[in-house]
């Protein structure tokens, strides 16, 4: 009511401005009876029960929160349980030249990232780049967000 009455004094209509006030503040007053007319307290058992279900829901935004923050750092850190027990024998990874490393070892990574990291290794065709981001970030990606963003690779490069 202040801020419109002191917008009439400004503009050079200070009737106008008081009446603005008059009709926000008599405004205000009808809202506040109406308010008490209906409007109906809570028993003291509700308002437990309401406060409880409150703190549950603000329970679980901050857990999911700090969730994905540990989720985040797991991804990041390699899991070894127990030592290698023969740490001089054969590497098995000789023997299958096709076989891909272990993707628990490395960082998430974005799809936007998964992009990049295609197009700089050399792959060019779009299908292959889409494999490569489904297997190595978001296997749900969508061929037209991957477009969009070797698009925008392309474009900066």
């Amino acid at each position: 009511m202040l801020a419109v009455g002191s917008n009439g004094w400004l503009e050079d209509s200070l009737a106008v401005g008081a009446a603005a006030a008059a009709i926000s503040a008599l405004a205000k007053a009808g809202w506040t009876l109406v308010l008490r007319a209906y409007a109906r307290p809570l028993d003291t058992r509700t308002q437990a029960w309401l406060l409880q279900r409150q703190a549950r829901a603000g329970a679980r935004l901050a857990l999911q929160g700090q969730l994905r923050h540990l989720a985040r750092i797991e991804a990041r850190t390699p899991i070894r349980t127990s030592p290698d027990s023969d740490p001089d024998g054969p590497d098995q990874a000789a023997d299958r030249p096709d076989q891909d490393p272990p993707s628990e070892l490395t960082a998430p990574m974005t799809v936007k990232d998964a992009v990049r990291t295609a197009v700089d290794s050399g792959i060019t065709s779009p299908d292959s780049v889409l494999r490569y981001v489904h297997k190595r970030a978001d296997a749900n990606a969508a061929a037209e967000t991957v477009n969009r963003y070797l698009r925008l690779y392309r474009r900066s490069a």
